[in-house]
């Protein structure tokens, strides 16, 4: 039987599976106890909810009309190109589907999307363990961005620092 291979952005109906797909990625990184996603909370940054917008967006790759990974990205934008691009906050594939280029595959969609939009890149950070997913990104032509640290503020030290701007400002 031949596999019949494709990507498709999800739709509503897809929230559980999306849902499913990042709780097998926090496993998989150890994380499982930072997941704090609900179905409404995606529903909304997905611009399915009445009045929300979508500020991401997921696609679904799918074997035989089932889904077997995804990419879940926003835009981003850069000021010495002067335009957006795609970052890529996550891409997964199950695990008896990995190998098979599915990953590829996404990275060359998100690719050709980010052209399609006038792009000029498409970002992602990976981590320094997952060496599998470092020679598949490398495989597909990127570079380490050398010198470059991701940095992240959370939780009380977001509240913190929320709180240092005065309220009449």
């Amino acid at each position: 039987m031949t596999n019949s291979v494709r990507v498709r952005p999800i739709t509503n109906k897809d929230i559980s599976t999306v849902i499913q797909f990042i709780i097998e990625l926090a496993d998989f990184e150890e994380a499982r106890d930072q997941v704090e996603a609900t179905e409404e909370s995606l529903l909304n940054v997905f611009g399915f909810n009445e009045n929300s917008n979508p500020t991401a967006y997921c696609l679904f790759v799918e074997e035989n009309e089932k889904p077997v990974g995804m990419a879940i990205y926003f835009l981003n934008f850069s000021t010495w190109t002067g335009r957006v691009g795609i970052y890529l906050e996550d891409l997964y594939i199950q695990p008896t589907h990995r190998g098979k280029g599915y990953g590829s595959f996404l990275l060359s969609y998100l690719a050709r999307e980010s052209l399609r939009i006038g792009g000029k890149r498409l970002d992602w950070v990976v981590l320094d363990w997952n060496q599998k997913a470092i020679d598949v990104y490398e495989k597909a032509g990127a570079k380490k961005i050398v010198g470059w640290s991701m940095m992240r503020v959370t939780g009380e030290k977001l509240k913190h620092l929320a709180d240092k701007l005065p309220d009449n400002f």
